[in-house]
Order: structure tokens, then sequence, then C-alpha cells
């Protein structure tokens, strides 16, 4: 079976920690090796699946006594020695910062890295240091997950042709447990037209259950009020100031929103 590793800072209570941990015990379930590599153990984070392993590759108390620059080399030289030594089919590294690290990480150890970019680029992605890192490394991406089209458009041509967008999964209305609608066009990433590997992410969700959008009534945080599309039948879930349309391809009401607008 494939060997899947994540790459992220931490496990800590956010929305791409939530992600990782949900698609690595998935991905485990199904009887995938998964390994996650993360900077630090915070105080606050979430459970692993039993049958995911979790390595740090963070600093060591000598390397936090140094200076800036030196820190970030060996970020990424531990990333590297990483890959080298697990030898991953595919690495997928979530959120800015790591996955620039993993990008540098990756030349010499034949490890194909696919990267998820979960917030706005127009507001993370500027400025001149993240224009050198985009044009410099962003063309070693072997495919990039979006959650908006905008967001992916910010990008090269390039990069958007080996791309895809998923829309940001929901999770658990009040006490109440829904499958995350993750799985969308995992084809047009090259990588992922590996059927083994597609198959995983497939089976990593209700496949009926694909969102197709959401629109916020009053954009507000925090809402708890949720009208659920499916085609067939039409889920609400109230409780909040607001509420989000989120639309559904597929009948099933299988769907996953955590609180506030991800």
């Amino acid at each position: 079976m494939p060997k899947i590793a994540f790459h992220l800072n931490c496990l800590t209570h956010g929305g791409a920690e939530r992600v990782v941990t949900n698609l690595a015990g998935r991905f485990a379930d199904a009887g995938y090796e998964v390994v996650i590599a993360t900077e630090w153990i915070d105080d606050n984070e979430y459970e692993l699946n039993p049958k995911v392993r979790r390595i740090n590759i963070g600093l060591t108390p000598e390397d936090e006594k140094k200076g800036r620059l030196y820190k970030y080399v060996r970020r990424i030289r531990y990333l590297h020695d990483f890959m080298v030594q697990e030898k991953p089919d595919v690495l997928v590294a979530f959120a800015r910062l790591a996955l620039f690290r993993a990008l540098m990480a990756c030349k010499g150890t034949n490890v194909p890295v696919v990267i998820s970019v979960r917030i706005d680029p127009r507001t993370d992605y500027v400025g001149l240091r993240n224009s050198f890192l985009i044009k410099r490394y962003m063309g070693r991406a072997a495919g990039a997950v979006f959650q908006t089209e905008e967001a992916k458009s910010f990008f090269s041509e390039e990069l958007q042709k080996i791309s895809t967008v998923i829309l940001n999964p929901i999770f658990g209305i009040e006490g109440e447990t829904f499958a995350a609608p993750i799985q969308q066009s995992l084809d047009l990433i090259p990588y992922m037209r590996d059927e083994s590997v597609n198959k995983a992410f497939k089976g990593t969700l209700d496949s009926s259950a694909f969102l197709s959008s959401i629109t916020k009534i009053d954009g507000s945080k925090g809402t708890k009020a949720v009208t659920v599309n499916t085609g067939k039948n039409i889920k609400t879930v109230t409780g909040g100031s607001g509420v989000d349309k989120i639309n559904l391809n597929g009948g099933t009401a299988t769907v996953n929103k955590g609180a506030g607008n991800d």
C-alpha cells in the first residue's frame, strides 16, 4: 500500500490541523501507512488515530539557541532528512510556511509534494519575500489544492493546470457527526491519477456528498445555523444569528461544519 506523509507545524486546534488529523485517520483505517511530520508539539492538539505515526522533526534545544537564519535552514534540512528516511509515495504540505519548507526540502528526494493553500493568498502570499518564494519554488509542486477558484487563480497558469479546488470541509453541528465532503476532481492533479492514491482519497468520505458551494448570508463568524441542500432534501440546523447555504451534489445530508466560517 502507498505511504502518505503530511507536513505542518503542529496539530493544535485549527482548520488545517483538523483536516490533516481526519484525513490521516481515514487513510490509516483504509490500510495505508500514514506518517505526520510536525515542527513542534502543542499543549492543545487533536488526538490522532493510533494507526498514524507522528514524528517531530523540529529544532533541537541547541538549534533554538542559534540565529533565525540558522534555524530556518535547519528546519528545511530536517524535513529533507525525514523525506529521505521515510520515503513516502507523496508528501502533502499544509499552510504557507510548511508548504514552502516542503518544496525546498524535496530536491533530491524523489518525493512528490502536493501543497494545500488554506487561506486567501491575496493577503497571506503577498510581499517581496513571498513573491520570490513563489517564483523560485512553486514549480516543484506535483499538485496543489485550493479552497476557491479565486485562490487558485492567484498563482501561475502552470500551477493551476496541476491543481484542483476542494471546498472547505464542514465538521459536526450541535453534537451530530457528519462526513466531510472533500473529494472533488482529484483527477486534475496528475499524481492523483494514480488509481491507488485516488481511491484512498475517495475512501475518506461519503463519495455521494460533494460540496459545490457555500453562500454566507450575514458574513458573521461563529455561525451555527446551517441549511444543507442535497438535491433530494434540505437539512437545517439552527442556533446562530447567521445562515450558511451549503449546496451539495448528491443524495445525502452527510455534511460537517465546525463553528465559524473557516
